[in-house]
């Protein structure tokens, strides 16, 4: 497969590692519920969630998400309201759970990650009875469903290989799978599910078509790459860099490859969720020692 084309990023990179570096240090909020150093204007709600958080699920329009949690001895998936905080249910699951994501269709994935294979269990969100299991052929990384509500795009990995998984939740079945660098770390699709954007550890972005399944485009943002989300509209992606003790969100232009923001994060951050209206990026904070979701304003144009 040929190297993906390097696209021209208009905000230079060291501009962005160094202002990045200068938001984490000065106003990296701490993994609490109860002291964020966010500037206030930004932050709308800090929700209190289960220690260990691992992923979440993006908001549903009902006000809910969806959260892994555990430790090396149990995971468990939690419901929440959005507007308190409240648990609205819980859902013991694998030991080897490693991401989740849900369709707006009602249809829970669970990755599983053992130390060499990885599946998908798709169950209901409603009852949390599993519907199917789809295996891949690596641990699963990361999980994001399309826009259809029925089709799931799973990161893979392992020594041998990182892949996307494209899986149809309707028939349970494995439709392809399209290779990606080996330190791939999380997946989201295009809107128009004509793309899938990834974020490798080493801070790079990488655009790959769902037709040809051939990389189109590939820019570096810093390392390390912990997660990323996309605008419900398309045009804007949301990357989360950094470490446990520091990290920033790049909001990024798919149309000029530019930063148009960085937005500081919670230390511990591990994930990152959007709403539905793209008003509202919620920051996923997991340590061992405590959990929570913070939700940052954007204005009307995700920003």
């Amino acid at each position: 497969m040929r190297p993906p084309r390097a696209r021209r990023v208009i905000v230079p990179v060291a501009m962005v590692l160094a202002l990045g570096m200068a938001l984490a240090a000065c106003s990296s909020t701490t993994a609490s519920t109860r002291h964020p150093r966010r500037p206030a204007h930004l932050v709308s709600g800090v929700l209190p969630a289960p220690k260990g958080l691992i992923a979440a699920t993006g908001p549903l329009a009902n006000g809910t998400m969806w959260l892994l949690s555990g430790n090396a001895h149990e995971r468990t998936l939690t419901d929440i309201d959005l507007s308190d905080g409240n648990t609205l249910r819980t859902i013991g699951v694998s030991l080897s759970a490693s991401a989740v994501a849900q369709a707006s269709t009602g249809i829970l994935a669970v990755g599983l990650a053992t130390a060499r294979t990885g599946a998908v269990e798709l169950l209901s969100a409603t009852t949390g009875a599993e519907k199917g299991t789809v295996a891949v052929g690596a641990p699963v990384r990361s999980l994001a469903f399309g826009a259809d509500g029925v089709t799931l795009y799973a990161l893979d990995g392992g020594v041998a290989s990182t892949s996307i998984s494209v899986i149809n939740t309707v028939t349970d079945k494995l439709v392809s799978s399209l290779g990606q660098p080996h330190d791939a770390m999380s997946v989201v699709p295009d809107p128009s599910q004509s793309a899938v954007w990834t974020l490798d550890r080493s801070g790079v972005i990488e655009e790959t078509s769902l037709s040809s399944h051939k990389p189109q485009a590939a820019f570096p943002m810093g390392s390390p790459g912990l997660a990323i989300a996309a605008a419900p509209s398309g045009g804007l992606l949301y990357v989360l860099k950094g470490t446990s003790a520091g990290s920033n969100i790049a909001v990024v232009s798919t149309v000029t490859d530019s930063v148009k923001r960085l937005l500081p994060a919670a230390s511990g951050s591990v994930g990152l969720a959007l709403s539905p209206d793209g008003r509202t990026l919620y920051d996923i904070v997991g340590t061992p020692a405590v959990g929570n979701v913070q939700a940052i304003r954007l204005n009307a144009n995700g920003l």
